[in-house]
């Protein structure tokens, strides 16, 4: 099972208290148990640690050793290793990681042995992708004479960052890039890697790798416009889209670029 490594993202206590009766009695478990069963959890980092506590309502009966429990989840269904079984206090501790996913989950754990049941939710959050597009530019007043080219650079050191809680499994990720930009004249291009340069609509494409510590460089990137005439300001907006094909996780963002003469 998958560990989660790093993120505190949230911690959570709550503890969710269910009551049935049956025929039979505490200590040693069973179909129709007597009594009732609660359950804390906790989450510490990638951990989630749950604890069921089970009471026999015969005050009589003070070894409750041996009620078998059974933890499991809504998303990821019974945990390995169940059941397993209480304490004379009748007391059981399991901790566990819950396997990668994408995104915030809210998910329910739950105990049960015979007929009594208690839940618990904790909300997690798991694998992100963040991306930081490049800071708008402009507006630039051009040196060129109007109808020559102006070319301004971008770049985002830090243009994907992503994280994973559970593996720490953040390097060499592929990451597809799309960019497409608006302008009112077609000449202006966007050039993206080592790729030819794109008009107004057009989509520029590159891959990189995320490196060790989760994050990609944009690639060599500019955008050419045509100097307006004089008095005259343009704008022109970039939409990117980053996208991790391991993961499936993606983010988006714009930059405006603004000339004038």
């Amino acid at each position: 099972m998958n560990r989660m490594l790093q993120h505190v993202v949230l911690a959570a206590l709550v503890s969710v208290a269910l009551f049935g009766c049956g025929g039979g009695n505490g200590g040693g478990g069973g179909e129709g148990l007597n009594g009732s069963i609660t359950l804390t959890t906790v989450m510490t980092g990638s951990v989630v640690t749950a604890t069921a506590t089970y009471t026999n309502p015969d005050a009589t009966i003070t070894n409750l050793i041996g009620v078998p429990i059974t933890f499991s989840t809504d998303k990821f269904g019974v945990l390995p290793g169940m059941p397993v079984y209480t304490n004379s206090s009748g007391i059981v501790t399991v901790a566990f990681t819950p396997p990668a996913f994408n995104g915030q989950q809210t998910i329910t754990i739950v105990a049960t042995t015979g007929n009594l049941s208690a839940f618990s939710p904790i909300t997690m959050s798991g694998r992100t992708l963040a991306m930081a597009a490049p800071p708008d530019q402009g507006p630039v007043t051009a040196a060129e004479a109007s109808g020559g080219n102006h070319s301004f650079v971008l770049s985002a050191p830090t243009f994907v960052t992503i994280t994973d809680p559970f593996n720490n499994d953040i390097s060499g990720h592929p990451i597809t890039i799309t960019a497409s930009f608006s302008s009112t004249n077609a000449s202006d291009q966007l050039q993206l890697g080592a790729n030819p340069g794109v008009g107004p609509g057009l989509t520029a494409t590159s891959i990189v790798n995320t490196g060790a510590s989760g994050s990609a460089v944009l690639p060599a990137a500019s955008l050419v416009m045509v100097v307006p005439n004089a008095g005259v300001t343009r704008i022109a907006t970039i939409s990117w889209t980053a996208t991790d094909t391991a993961t499936g996780l993606s983010g988006s963002g714009t930059t405006a670029v603004t000339i004038t003469k």
